[in-house]
């Protein structure tokens, strides 16, 4: 008999001996007995009639395993008169169905779960109770309840189990004292005030460590750079809790920079890197005088030395810091020379050097772009002379960048086919008397290397060569370029499902090097099927929406950027709040891989509320609620909603509104919005086709009209291409407006009520069918920055009753709606600048009516404003 077993850990599985007799049958059972679902026997490799392998018992396993329904596996190997019965015995996973706290005040429910490390839905074991006790004491301990008492107990329910934490908190730990033992530096109030904790407050030791912090941060900011708080230890005695911090203030320190003449003090202290968490001792001293002698150097002065000095006061309670410049002499490179120099101009050689000085030079963060040679911002004049100009960074002499850009101008010769080219920096000759130098780089370029032909060994049946052209005929060979098409025939081969590939480059130089004739060793390895696509992780969605939205299926190749974009389909469906796609084994080759489909799901509701008053809209609440995936769909239902009283605004004050008509129910004014949305139909697929259907309901008073509006609309979105999208849209609404006779002489009205009055006085019942067109070339639809993006949209509006009236709402006179707009726009985006956008965008349309004494509506108008 065989026995294989697995738990969070993989079984080890012995591989099948030629002589193992067939498989008679495979059975799936629970262990504690139980219906086994249905579905779980298509994930059972082991195939009746076929002998037995260690490979399909192996995965047999790791695909039940990983199905996250339980917590072991046991696989059965039995003899039989016909063979083997394969069994394999399943231990369901018990899950935590509900946690009830009680007694807990000091910490929160959330805080209570955190420190226990439940959650409701996890898996359950007894020794979990121990840790989320443990977990309790712990943290109550932390704040400062140390008489706390915690009971973890658990019981059976049909849904799982329910675990019980009883909290008996006790009295708390506080602070007695506060102590700074050490030379505090400064008043003993001011750190106390910095630290936080104060005495008679609860012992919460997680503000201890920022409490040190904040002293920490205090001494920096009073110029204590040496200062040093340790760990605050805490002591018991009968009156409490003795909180003591370590403190060494040192002395506050007073940065300068003296005998420099060239540039004002403020850009070399601006080119200093000192980190404020650090201590300034010597070494960080030293280590910025050398980014001072830098900054000087990048600018031509050679022989600067920078020498950190410190003085103390008598007392030791304050220093300085300066740093002495000794700037020296200025100098700049006369002549450059590139001895040797045939393939590449000299100008392409300079520019490499440039690049190279120009990204090494350092620059002060602050330094002004213009100078203030007025001192208009108040200041005197800055000390040096900062608009003098620097030298160009090729006149700069810096030996340490030159060598570093003479390996620049080798790998870009080798990058152009001189594969033994070398250049070097032989020698830099100073003129003392003018303070110039002549730099000379020695070049041996070689025999320029071309690529004769291309060759491939080793690439499956059937697999085409894929077309390299940094490695056609005639090309610039460079090891480079070998490289990058060893990488993407690695790439290409593993999209085409051989996943294991290896590739090496081989030269293949001829004798004199003038061509060379590259092959690329391949050893494809097995080209990979998906074998199952396991889902986990689903309470409320239908998993066959989770496998439509998947870019794989059991046989298929395995294409490995199926399972990014797998992973991809399903965040955008709105769903899920993580969702992972991945291999099982993925580090075994094999010819057939198994994929997992792990999902988080969202919350089932979730939404917020909130209160307030306006002089506008008077006492109102606010609120939204999000029900995600609703019938496991995918389908998803928001409301958003606004609801005032306006009989409590101000509006009643106006002498020309009759307060008394805003009374009562009167005086409810809303805004009701309803939306179900499906991002995804995932029957369409693999077209990307989305519905939408939003109610709203909204009725205000202004003082200038009345307006009230019930709508509904029903829209589909199909996003046919990346850049191409057709939506189709049906809109039904009934509007009553009602105006105030004589007030809009009087009062001019914002955006919002100019909006509203789109309509003229009356009642309006209309259906309107539209549709729309769009071309996005954009680079990036949220934050374009380039492209365009072309519109065009098409609406017919007919009345179902319409009539219009006076401001009263009365003399009502029938009206026709029967209209057709048409409109389109184009919008261009031309990059300027790294972060500016320039766009330019061109709108119209014109709006026909289909019989003769048509009413066109200002809603079915065009507002082309921003």
């Amino acid at each position: 008999m065989l026995v294989l077993a697995a738990a969070p850990v993989r079984a080890q599985v012995p591989a099948a001996s030629p002589g193992t007799p067939l498989v008679a049958s495979v059975k799936l059972e629970l262990r504690g007995g139980g219906q086994v679902p249905a579905d779980l026997q298509g994930l059972v490799a082991v195939t009746p009639g076929q002998p037995l392998s260690g490979r399909s018992v192996r995965r047999s396993i790791e695909r039940l395993f990983s199905t996250g329904r339980f917590s072991d596996v046991v696989a059965r190997a039995d003899e039989g008169p016909d063979g083997l019965a394969v069994t394999f015995e399943l231990a369901p996973v018990v899950r935590i169905a509900r946690i009830d706290v009680s007694g807990a005040r000091a910490l929160g429910r959330d805080e209570v779960l955190a420190a226990a490390r439940l959650q409701t839905g996890t898996e359950f074991w007894p020794e979990r109770l121990d840790e989320a006790r443990a977990g309790l004491v712990a943290a109550y301990a932390r704040r400062g309840w140390n008489q706390a008492e915690i009971s973890a107990t658990a019981q059976p329910s049909p849904e799982g189990m329910v675990v019980k934490l009883d909290v008996r908190e006790g009295e708390p730990t506080r602070v007695a004292a506060v102590r700074f033992d050490g030379q505090p530096g400064l008043s003993a109030g001011r750190l106390s005030s910095a630290f936080g904790l104060q005495v008679g407050d609860i012992l919460d030791r997680t503000r201890l460590d920022p409490g040190a912090e904040a002293l920490r941060s205090l001494y920096r900011e009073t110029g204590h750079a040496r200062a040093r708080v340790g760990a605050p230890r805490v002591t018991q005695e009968a009156s409490g809790a003795v909180v003591t911090v370590p403190v060494e203030a040192g002395p506050a320190f007073t940065l300068r920079v003296e005998g420099n003449r060239r540039y004002p003090s403020a850009w070399l202290r601006s080119a200093l890197a000192i980190d404020p968490a650090e201590t300034l001792d010597r070494s960080v001293l030293e280590r910025e005088a050398r980014r001072l002698e830098a900054f000087y150097r990048y600018r031509g002065f050679r022989d600067v030395r920078v020498e950190p000095r410190e003085v103390v006061s008598p007392d030791g309670t304050r220093a300085v810091v300066a740093f002495h410049v000794s700037e020296g002499r200025q100098s700049r490179v006369r002549t450059v020379e590139f001895e040797g120099r045939a393939g590449l101009s000299e100008a392409e050689l300079r520019t490499l050097l440039e690049r190279v000085m120009r990204d090494r030079t350092p620059d002060p963060s602050d330094r002004r772009l213009e100078s203030d040679p007025l001192h208009l911002d108040g200041r005197g004049p800055p000390d040096g002379r900062p608009d003098t100009p620097d030298p160009p960074p090729a006149e700069v002499y810096v030996e340490e960048a030159w060598r570093d850009a003479a390996e620049a101008m080798q790998r870009a010769y080798r990058e152009l086919g001189w594969v033994d080219a070398t250049v070097s920096l032989t020698e830099a000759t100073e003129d003392v008397r003018s303070g110039t130098l002549d730099v000379r780089f020695r070049i041996v370029e070689g025999v320029r290397t071309f690529v004769r032909a291309l060759r491939f060994e080793g690439l499956p049946p059937g697999f085409a060569p894929p077309d390299l052209p940094m490695l056609a005929p005639g090309q610039p060979f460079s090891q480079s370029r070998l490289d990058e098409a060893v990488s993407t025939t690695v790439r290409r081969l593993g999209r085409a499902s051989y996943l294991f590939a290896q590739a090496k480059g081989q030269p293949g130089f001829s004798a004199d090097r003038t061509t060379a004739e590259p092959v690329v060793v391949v050893d494809a390895g097995p080209a990979v099927r998906v074998g199952q696509v396991v889902v986990r992780g689903l309470h409320r969605t239908d998993e066959a929406l989770v496998r439509a939205n998947l870019k794989m299926s059991p046989g298929a190749p395995l294409d490995p950027e199926a399972l990014f974009e797998s992973q991809r389909e399903l965040l955008l469906l709105g769903l899920f709040r993580t969702a992972s796609v991945h291999l099982i084994s993925p580090d075994t080759p094999e010819p057939v891989k198994d994929v997992v489909v792990e999902l988080r799901e969202l919350p089932r509701l979730s939404g917020s509320i909130g209160a307030g008053y306006s002089l506008e809209d008077g006492p109102r609440i606010i609120g939204d609620l999000a029900y995600p995936n609703i019938f496991g769909q995918g389908i998803n239902f928001t409301l958003r909603g606004k609801l005032n009283y306006v009989g409590a605004s101000a509006l009643p004050l106006q002498d020309y509104v009759d307060g008394s008509n805003l009374q009562g129910l009167n005086g409810l004014d809303f805004n009701v919005n309803a939306g179900l949305v499906q991002p995804r139909i995932y029957q369409f697929l693999p077209a990307r086709v989305s519905a939408r259907l939003n109610v709203t309901a909204e009725r205000v008073h202004r003082p200038t009209y009345f307006f009230g509006r019930v709508a509904g609309l029903l829209g589909v979105d199909w996003f046919i291409t990346r850049w191409l999208q057709l939506t189709g849209s049906y809109l039904i609404e009934n509007v009553l407006v009602r105006a105030q006779p004589g007030v809009g002489d009087l009062l001019q009205p914002n955006r919002t009520d100019a909006e509203r009055l789109r309509f003229p006085t009356g009642n309006f019942f209309m259906q309107t069918i539209g549709t729309s067109l769009a071309f996005d070339f954009r680079d990036e639809p949220v934050n374009p920055h380039s492209g365009v993006l072309i519109a065009a949209t098409g609406e017919v509006t007919k009345d179902i009753s319409a009539e219009t009236t006076d401001v009263n709402g009365e003399n009502a006179v029938p009206a026709r709606i029967f209209t057709f707009k048409a409109a389109g726009g184009i919008t261009g985006y031309l990059p300027m600048a790294p972060r500016v956008t320039m766009a330019l965008s061109v709108r119209g349309g014109k709006i026909f009516a289909l019989v003769p004494d048509s009413l066109i509506i200002t809603p079915k108008r065009f507002f082309l404003g921003g």
